[in-house]
């Protein structure tokens, strides 16, 4: 079951998150357009550096940018590493880079053909904004918090889904 859903967490915030999912057993790719925030995912197995970033300090445009311009490679990466009947793409709302180019990245995908989903985190009223942009092709979105519990309970959700 894990082999056939996969995340991809994009920002720090989604970083941590997706550090839980990975422990779980899942395959997780994280993509950032900081490298000093990738360099603190010491234990993980895929990362992704977005070239011409150097973290995009809350500028959504920027990211939004910057996917845009990479999402060949982006794509391409994804492809090779976390092969999956499922593809979440984790982000956070509060920040620039997971709220700039979560949705982005969504809608890239879904117009590629790609399996899109959205597992998104923290801040409501961000929250909203970011979910509004998101283009209505879009599957489903899940809102979660970082917390193990909640984490845990979110996999077991997803193997009941998968296996019904």
């Amino acid at each position: 079951m894990k082999k056939k859903i996969s995340f991809v967490a994009v920002g720090q915030a989604a970083g941590n998150i997706g550090k839980l999912f990975e422990q779980k057993g899942y395959a997780v790719i994280y993509v950032n357009t900081s490298q000093e925030d990738l360099d603190t995912l010491e234990k993980a197995k895929f990362k992704y550096h977005i070239p011409q970033g150097e973290g995009c300090n809350k500028d959504r445009r920027k990211a939004k940018q910057l996917v845009i311009d990479d999402f060949d490679n982006i794509a391409a990466e994804i492809e090779s590493k976390v092969k999956a009947d499922m593809i979440f793409v984790i982000f956070a709302s509060g920040g620039g880079t997971g709220s700039g180019a979560g949705p982005m990245l969504i809608d890239l995908l879904i117009d590629e053909g790609k399996t899109g989903f959205l597992f998104e985190a923290k801040k409501k009223k961000k929250m909203t904004e970011a979910i509004n942009r998101i283009d209505s092709k879009l599957m489903s979105q899940h809102c979660l918090d970082k917390n193990f519990d909640t984490v845990e309970a979110y996999c077991t959700k997803l193997t009941a889904i998968y296996n019904s």
